[in-house]
């Protein structure tokens, strides 16, 4: 049995820190990287955006599924998190809080050909406040 890896298959593995303003880590979307104190326990910089994507073009060489991991909080209470890829199904996690940032978890897949997409908005089109997003594939 061969267990080498596919030679064509890359990986990605990365994780975007939103902590400097106007730095977006190769992230397009709306908003800005601002100060945020919703807890009172000293500001920290978020990306308030109201949806955000990234294009990864063709990194694999055959369909693969990607972990994409977003630390955020709302700033209305229950929000409803999508997250979607290339293929355009949309992903939903309910009930994202404000003031606390969590984590949370998607598994999408490349195309069979192996281009990745991502994107991320609430279902209401309210500004997300961001910190970070883990990027691994594949998984």
């Amino acid at each position: 049995m061969n267990n080498e890896p596919d030679p064509g298959t890359h990986a990605i593995n990365e994780i975007a820190y939103f902590d400097t303003p106007g730095d977006t880590r190769g992230w397009t979307g709306e908003g800005e990287i601002l100060p945020d104190d919703p807890d009172g326990n000293g500001p920290v910089n978020r990306w308030f955006s109201t949806g955000l994507k990234r294009d990864y073009g063709n990194p694999f060489s055959r369909q693969t599924t990607v972990r994409v991991v977003i630390r955020l909080r709302g700033q209305l209470p229950r929000e409803t998190l999508q997250g979607s890829g290339p293929d355009g199904i949309i992903q939903e996690i309910h009930n994202i809080e404000p003031v606390k940032t969590a984590l949370y978890e998607f598994f999408l897949r490349s195309t069979p050909a192996g281009e990745f997409s991502v994107q991320f908005n609430f279902a209401t089109r309210q500004k997300m406040v961001i910190q970070t997003i883990q990027v691994n594939g594949p998984v």
